[in-house]
């Protein structure tokens, strides 16, 4: 070799001592002070969440804290078969058959919008609702639902004990007290 160098060792790269990058050593300073002491969860066990193999265990987490629903999650054609399969319960508590005509309108654009252009690879699998199908059936559930309440109003109306007569009626007869 030229100039007195010494010649690298054929075994490979020589080894500098490492120095603690900029981060490790804003951690050890924070040891020092004292900062990570008395966290939240110190000196407990790891939720089973952390420790079991489930990759998506921060999205479950993240749904029971937020209360949504699961199917929140699922693919848009899922959801709207969910939403076909729910839709007489649905709008039998709504109170106006405007609502029902408006909740079925938009139940069969984003039907139309998921046939015309797929969101996934999942078959849809339903079609359109008729409309006026959905509003008769909400027309029957509300006569039910009145009918229910006509009959509870009988049958505590029923219940109910007549009135007493007073003494005077019972003494000197229906016609005089």
């Amino acid at each position: 070799m030229h100039g007195g160098d010494p010649a690298p060792e054929a075994s490979g790269p020589v080894a500098r001592p490492r120095r603690p990058g900029r981060a490790e050593q804003q951690i050890r300073d924070a040891i020092a002070r004292g900062e990570f002491d008395d966290l939240p969860g110190a000196g407990k066990p790891l939720p089973a969440e952390l420790l079991s193999r489930d990759e998506h265990w921060w999205i479950r987490q993240f749904a029971e804290r937020e209360q949504t629903p699961g199917s929140a999650f699922l693919p848009a054609a899922l959801q709207i078969r969910k939403e076909v399969q729910t839709l007489a319960e649905r709008v039998a508590v709504m109170t106006t058959e405007a609502s029902v005509r408006r909740t079925v309108l938009d139940l069969n654009a984003r039907i139309r919008a998921e046939i015309l252009l797929p969101t996934s690879s999942i078959v849809l699998g339903v079609g359109e609702q008729d409309e006026q199908d959905v509003v008769d059936g909400w027309h029957r559930a509300v006569a039910a639902r009145r009918a229910a309440t006509v009959r509870e109003a009988a049958d505590r109306a029923a219940a109910v004990p007549a009135p007493r007569r007073g003494w005077r009626r019972w003494l000197w007869g229906p016609g005089q007290g």
